[in-house]
């Protein structure tokens, strides 16, 4: 039964994925025509940090729940996992946004798959889940055939660039991780 909530929550996971590929593109353009491009894409990509955890403090600070320590040393790690998102910025001008984000994509939903094999939820049996998977990468494969057929060709900058892109992809399914566990731990998401 589709009820107000869940179309409320489809509309809202729309617009969150809206907003990351809108994000990508305007930090593209904004370096495109900054002085220093190596360095604003750090800049840009720690500034967005900095807001997203002034914009939880009320929230944390509001939760009802009482704040105790994390029965886990390593949840408290989790932004760390977040540090190599700058990456993207730079990739984005060298192979274009949608590389860019089909290359995180994989490494997060490849680390999440990695997780459900680790705990059990995904069998290495389980050929139905493992092939689905398996034509999400060959479709984000086909589909970018033809970066690397330009007149430039794909340069090694590139490639050393898209493998930070998926280092950063697979460190966004680590911080969730982290995140999902100190929130349990902690009881609040904020916190």
């Amino acid at each position: 039964m589709v009820t107000a909530k869940l179309i409320g929550c489809i509309i809202w996971a729309l617009l969150v994925g809206a907003s990351v590929t809108g994000m990508m593109c305007t930090n593209a353009v904004l370096n495109g025509r900054s002085p220093d491009p190596d360095f604003h894409a750090l800049y840009t990509a720690q500034i967005a940090i900095l807001c997203g955890g002034v914009l939880l403090v009320p929230r944390c600070i509001m939760a009802p729940a009482p704040c105790v320590r994390p029965g886990r040393w390593w949840s408290l790690i989790g932004g760390i996992f977040a540090l190599p998102g700058f990456v993207c910025v730079p990739a984005s001008k060298y192979v274009g946004v949608q590389v860019v984000l089909l290359t995180q994509l994989v490494a997060m939903l490849g680390t999440a798959l990695l997780f459900d094999i680790r705990r059990g939820r995904v069998r290495l049996t389980d050929f139905k889940r493992l092939a689905g998977f398996g034509v999400v990468i060959a479709g984000v494969f086909v589909e970018n055939l033809s970066v690397g057929s330009g007149s430039e060709g794909f340069s090694v900058e590139a490639l050393l660039l898209l493998i930070g892109v998926f280092g950063s992809g697979v460190g966004y399914a680590l911080q969730a991780k982290c995140n999902s566990r100190l929130a349990r731990d902690v009881g609040a998401t904020a916190r």
